[in-house]
């Protein structure tokens, strides 16, 4: 009898052993399993924020390429208008210079 407890207690700590191993195999393919997929969240994150920022990189371009445009569009008409102006007081400048220097 003392023999069949004493078999059975050794077999208990066998199988508590097992159980153990086998628990921490579990967890250790439980961890490995959530940095898998820890990596593909930050991947997917990553991509996801490259995206974003490159749609907005194309927002912001083409608005700063229709503001150049806009810009240039004004700069000429401002040098037009200048060149009207001068051309159109040319001859008084020149009078005016012409007479100071002869008076």
């Amino acid at each position: 009898m003392a023999k069949d407890m004493l078999d059975a207690i050794i077999s208990a700590e066998e199988e508590a052993k097992q159980r153990e191993s086998e628990a921490r195999k579990k967890a250790d393919d439980y961890i490995a399993d959530a940095g898998k997929e820890a990596d593909a969240i930050v991947d997917n994150a990553r991509l996801s924020a490259e995206k974003n920022a490159e749609k907005l990189f194309d927002e912001v371009k083409a608005e700063s390429d229709i503001l150049y445009e806009k810009s240039l569009a004004a700069a000429a008409q401002n040098c037009d208008r200048i060149s009207s102006l001068a051309d159109k007081n040319r001859d008084k400048v020149i009078r005016g210079a012409v007479d100071s220097v002869l008076c």
